[in-house]
Formats: C-alpha cells, sequence, structure tokens
C-alpha cells in the first residue's frame, strides 16, 4: 500500500509542475478529483 502512496505522490508532483492545466474527473459521475495549479 505505501508503494502505491508513493507513487501517487509522484504522479501528483509531475501534473503540479506540468506546463498545461490538467483535470482529473471520475468517469462516471464526472466528479473533479484533481487539478494542478494551472487548472485552478
Amino acid at each position: 500500500m505505501q508503494d502505491n502512496l508513493l507513487f501517487a505522490d509522484q504522479i501528483a508532483t509531475i501534473l503540479d509542475n506540468a506546463p498545461v492545466a490538467v483535470l482529473v474527473s471520475a468517469l462516471e459521475t464526472k466528479e473533479l478529483l484533481y487539478t494542478n495549479s494551472l487548472a485552478k
């Protein structure tokens, strides 16, 4: 489980520093799950 959390943290760091706006939403409910700083 700890490995999965570390991986998620690494992905979040990459997305936070991407030079594009990133929005992630749930497929069925369209609930917003993640936005990076450029998308806010």
